[in-house]
């Protein structure tokens, strides 16, 4: 029931990343995209797509918007990932700890998960108040759009400052790269001009260059090019 998928929402260390990705899979219900592929992907020579790109696309966020507004249960899935976003404003962001037996694959997880809530609540100019019948003018849905993506940005600087994502333990590079470009893409329209340059140096020198050593075999960590263990798949997949 409600209150069983309310505990396990709020205790899952899974939620934070998983909840964005549900939401964006009821979005390409029924949608053209869905259908036809337009905005998953583009070829050599084709017009590149607007922002946002990754698992998300203007579609898809225009269509949850509507269904948040006709479906109490995608309005109270959204609601969740409201509080879980709001408690973010207040948490510090990420600092670069020492490789542990795992890396840092915790840390970097937090920073996926921040990214991905605080990014999809940006992207539906979400209000806290957007689950009562209370009428918001557009400036205070952007004024709290701009709350979510004034946090992501301050993780994503935190997270970049980091002098390494630790390539030995590759699971870290991989999905720290994912993180950075779900940042690039999803708040796109709040980046500064030197945010933007700076995530995406940031991005090619700790994450891309690391995958093109590994698959040069000259990195530190590429037993997992050639592997078939779940370390191949998400190394890929990001």
């Amino acid at each position: 029931d409600r209150r069983q998928r309310q505990m396990y929402i709020r205790d899952s260390r899974w939620t934070a990343p998983l909840l964005p990705l549900l939401l964006c899979a009821v979005a390409a219900m029924g949608t053209a995209a869905a259908v036809t592929g337009v905005g998953v992907g583009f070829g050599i020579g084709d017009p590149i797509p607007p922002h946002p790109r990754l698992i998300a696309t203007p579609e898809k966020v225009a269509r949850l918007q509507d269904v948040i507004k006709l479906d109490p249960e995608a309005a109270y899935h959204v609601g969740e990932l409201a509080a879980q976003g709001t408690a973010m404003l207040s948490e510090p962001p990420v600092v670069q700890p020492p490789p542990g037996p795992s890396g840092i694959l915790t840390t970097v997880r937090a920073v996926v998960g921040r990214v991905m809530t605080l990014g999809l609540l940006h992207m539906l100019r979400w209000n806290d108040s957007n689950d009562d019948n209370t009428t918001h003018t557009e400036d205070s849905n952007n004024a709290n759009a701009t709350a979510w993506s004034t946090r992501a940005i301050l993780e994503l600087h935190a997270f970049a400052n980091f002098t390494t994502w630790n390539p030995p333990h590759f699971l870290d590079t991989a999905e720290g790269t994912f993180a950075m470009a779900v940042g690039l893409d999803w708040l796109d329209d709040a980046l500064s001009d030197v945010d933007r340059a700076y995530f995406q140096d940031t991005l090619v020198r700790l994450g891309l260059n690391e995958g093109a050593k590994a698959f040069n075999n000259t990195g530190v960590c590429h037993w997992w090019t050639t592997s078939p263990s779940n370390w191949n798949q998400v190394q890929l997949a990001s």
